[in-house]
């Protein structure tokens, strides 16, 4: 999704209220691709927080899905819990 950051936490909650869980990863990307590039690794359920709490500059790029996050970000997310685990 580009460029959909005025109007996340309503989309989010479209997202899991139509069936997605909290818990699917989630990535917002700023600056992609530049040297300057920030990147916030959440879940659906935080990355709404974890992103105001950040203030990414915009545009910012979201990536919702299994694969959204990096290798590079590691198994972990804010959350704590390993992605791969179940409910």
């Amino acid at each position: 999704m580009y460029m959909g950051f005025e109007h996340l936490d309503r989309i989010v909650g479209r997202f899991i209220e139509s069936g997605l869980s909290p818990e699917l990863p989630a990535c917002a990307v700023s600056r992609v691709s530049r040297s300057d590039q920030a990147l916030v690794a959440a879940t659906l359920g935080t990355i709404v927080r974890q992103i105001r709490e950040r203030e990414l500059p915009l545009p910012v790029v979201f990536i919702i899905g299994e694969h959204a996050v990096p290798e590079e970000c590691g198994e972990q997310y804010p959350s704590g819990r390993n992605h791969n685990e179940q409910s």
